[in-house]
């Protein structure tokens, strides 16, 4: 049973022509070599045998349900044979497999029926045939396999775990079972359960997908987009998080759950629409999303939770609905050192965010004010109506470091710069229409406010790591010239989108910006 016999080259002899159309139907395909069932073979970039024992620390039959009999080169490939039939592989460790990262291929027995948790993660495997008697694909089965680039899942598997294929950076497809029209993705009863996210950017889900399973998308590092297609439900805990190239997230109505950490450490998310069909936000879904800068709760939640915006040192607002009645303050704004306005709905004071700065601005609706000053005395000081939030102007920017004397018609009523996020906030007390005076700062970013209708000569000249300026004007501010020279190479200047172009081509042609024409894109007013 266990033996094999090398058999040399044959040839077919035929007693009559025969065409090499008919010669391509009839020839019979080579038959696969069958691996002994207490037997696997596989190779090494060094040709050697790989430890998997670690000198004796780990237990053969832990690993193999199987004591190793021999562990030997024989030719270009290792074999290991066992003392009884091979039915489940299991790693050492969730994260922790048995093989290392010299190894490149591998070669299993048709009595493998499981591949459990962790059995090939952290190795170099580059390649595995898996047979149509396996049944279940455990967690973690070939985590961290960066150089693993396809696999073809057999229609036996009745079951594959989360996590079995993150970490695979190189993976570029599924086939088999389960796969996507594309490939790229593994669905299991309409749930996204792995992703190949190899040489990707941008990915739209497919209409059947009903659920984004966990860890579904956990550290593509490389994604930068992400369309959740209309259908979905519901996303799952972690399943983008550690994604740190994802700027932007689009989540359809009728997605009611985002579940724990779904994006906790998502360091360059700038901006994410929430449907209104939102109704729970679980534990530290946004915890780490350090780009973060607005974040606006739907309508149907009524609780925040704990850790929520955990270390987004770049968020400056977040409006709380009036359907909130619960507010878990552990960890909830921990380390969200910009923040400077928290606008609350409802007429009821609740429970605060957690501990707010003495610069944050707490808006509340205008007959409300003396009761939440009663109920929050420590905060009386900080709490306005909702009408001092839209009647005082305000300025944002971002910069190395904090802007100098800048020029304006209205008094600046306070300016704060946090220089953990190199975030800077001016309010005014009224509204500005003339802008001045950024000339030569180490600005990088700014909003200009729609009320602004001068740019003055040289406003924003020699500022040369300023990349991005946002106009609200719909009309465009007169402006002086060489308002934006020697800006950072690339600098773009954004403003109103409209269905017709009109406010993009005013721009492009008024005296002024029609310099800077090949630099000016349009951005959503609305977000």
């Amino acid at each position: 049973r266990n033996n094999y016999v090398a058999m040399s080259a044959f040839s077919v002899v035929c007693d009559q022509e025969i065409g090499e159309s008919e010669f391509e139907d009839n020839i019979t395909v080579e038959q696969e070599v069958v691996v002994p069932n207490n037997q696997i073979w596989y190779t090494t970039t060094s040709g050697l045998p790989i430890d998997v024992t670690e000198g004796g620390q780990y237990d053969p039959y832990q690993l193999f349900g199987a004591n190793i009999l021999s562990h030997q080169a024989q030719g270009e490939k290792i074999v290991i044979t066992f003392d009884k039939d091979i039915t489940t592989i299991q790693g050492k460790s969730s994260l922790k497999g048995i093989f290392d990262k010299s190894l490149k291929n591998i070669q299993l027995p048709n009595s493998v029926t499981c591949i459990g948790k962790g059995a090939f993660a952290e190795s170099g495997l580059k390649s595995i045939s898996l047979h149509n008697t396996l049944q279940t694909i455990e967690w973690d089965a070939f985590y961290n396999c960066t150089s693993l680039k396809s696999i073809t899942i057999p229609d036996s598997v009745s079951e594959i775990n989360i996590k079995a294929f993150q970490g695979c950076k190189s993976l570029e497809s599924f086939k088999g079972k389960y796969a996507a029209d594309n490939g790229r993705c593994l669905i299991v009863n309409g749930e996204l359960r792995a992703f190949a996210p190899a040489g990707l950017t941008d990915y739209t889900t497919s209409q059947e997908v009903r659920t984004i399973g966990a860890y579904a998308f956990a550290d593509c590092t490389k994604l930068q987009t992400i369309t959740i297609s209309s259908g979905a439900t519901e996303i799952y805990n972690d399943a983008f998080h550690g994604c740190t190239s994802l700027t932007s997230v689009l989540i359809p109505e009728g997605v009611t759950a985002i579940r724990d950490k779904c994006f906790m450490s998502c360091s360059s998310l700038l901006k994410i629409h929430l449907p209104q069909s939102l109704s729970t936000i679980a534990p530290y879904a946004f915890s780490g999303c350090s780009s973060l800068t607005e974040a606006t709760i739907p309508n149907q939640v009524t609780e925040i939770a704990m850790g929520l915006f955990q270390n987004c040192v770049s968020l400056t607002t977040i409006t709380i609905p009036e359907s909130v009645t619960a507010i878990d303050e552990y960890q909830t704004i921990d380390g969200c050192t910009s923040l400077t306005r928290v606008h609350y709905q409802s007429s009821t004071p609740g429970s605060l965010l957690g501990e707010l700065s003495d610069y944050c601005r707490i808006y509340v609706p205008t007959t409300a004010v003396e009761t939440y000053k009663s109920a929050w005395t420590t905060y009386a000081n900080q709490i306005e109506s909702e009408e001092a939030m839209t009647a005082k102007p305000v300025i944002q920017y971002t910069a190395e470091q904090e802007v100098q004397w800048p020029l304006f018609d209205a008094t600046i009523l306070n300016h704060t710069f946090i220089e953990a996020s190199g975030i800077g906030t001016i309010t005014f007390d009224r509204s500005v229409t003339i802008i001045d005076g950024f000339r030569n700062s180490k600005l990088q970013t700014i909003e200009i406010p729609e009320s602004i209708t001068t740019i003055k000569r040289g406003g924003f000249s020699n500022c040369r790591t300023l990349t991005e300026v946002y106009c609200r004007a719909k009309t465009p501010p007169a402006l002086g010239s060489n308002a934006f020279y020697n800006n950072a190479s690339g600098r773009k200047i954004y403003v109103p989108a409209s269905d017709d172009d009109s406010i993009i081509d005013a721009y492009k042609q008024a005296d002024g910006w029609k310099e800077y024409a090949d630099s000016i894109e349009e951005f959503d007013i609305t977000e």
